[in-house]
């Protein structure tokens, strides 16, 4: 949560009209079940590259993201 706090939040919310919101649990778990949040901030081939108004995530918190998906995307 820190982490999308820091790095997603500003362009993902409620009031921003894009098509993910991250500012509730429910949007963000929506990501995770279909892979686009680590496909994403991995950078992987086929998938939007974020964060897209800045350099990525270092690699502890990608791998933070990643274990977090891998682990069913809790709810802490």
């Amino acid at each position: 949560t820190e982490i999308i706090n820091n790095n997603c939040i500003s362009c993902h919310n409620s009031g921003s009209g894009n098509a993910y919101v991250f500012d509730t649990y429910q949007g963000v778990a929506a990501v995770a079940a279909s892979g686009q949040l680590v496909g994403s901030v991995f950078q992987l081939p086929g998938y939007q590259a974020m964060p897209g108004a800045g350099p990525p995530i270092d690699n502890c918190q990608q791998v933070l993201i990643r274990k977090w998906v891998q682990a069913g995307y809790p709810n802490n």
